[in-house]
């Protein structure tokens, strides 16, 4: 069964590709974001450190409270 993609990670891959035109687990890879963080943005769990959170708004250009919006939405 395919994995299913959160709207994190689809505006994620959307940041990625207007902003740097690569795939987004390119550019946060070569921003030194783990897979295993990669995975769990893909499944909408955003990081819970601020460290974290600011490496991947760094990598994809984007501020951290715009990025994470969505995610943090969903949380109660």
């Amino acid at each position: 069964m395919p994995e299913q993609v959160s709207a994190l990670w689809r505006r994620i891959e959307e940041i990625a590709r207007e902003k740097h035109g690569l795939r987004a687990y390119i550019v946060l890879q070569g921003a030194g974001v783990s897979a295993t963080t990669v995975r769990l943005l893909r499944l909408g769990r955003p990081p819970k450190t601020a460290t974290s959170r600011e490496k991947i708004a760094e990598a994809l250009g984007v501020p951290v409270e715009e990025l994470f919006q969505i995610a943090d939405e969903g949380r109660d």
